[in-house]
């Protein structure tokens, strides 16, 4: 599998199997301008959870698609 993160504490790369949940949120300061997309991990080597940030601009709506089709392989 292809490594989509890092552990922040040991430095362990990441894999699909390793993701708890994601979601996406709008900030209140730019409603409309920024989507951010955000992944909880979980290391399998130190087992602190972390969590990661993508931001999607509305014009790249694809961007976001992407993110999730990434994840969900």
């Amino acid at each position: 599998m292809k490594p989509l993160a890092k552990c922040r504490d040991c430095g362990t790369l990441i894999t699909k199997a390793d993701l708890i949940k994601t979601w996406d949120c709008t900030p209140r300061a730019k409603a409309g301008e920024v989507k951010v997309f955000i992944s909880l991990w979980k290391c399998p080597n130190c087992e602190k959870k972390f969590r990661t940030a993508d931001r999607v601009w509305p014009k790249e709506k694809g961007k976001l698609q992407a993110i999730m089709d990434r994840l969900k392989k």
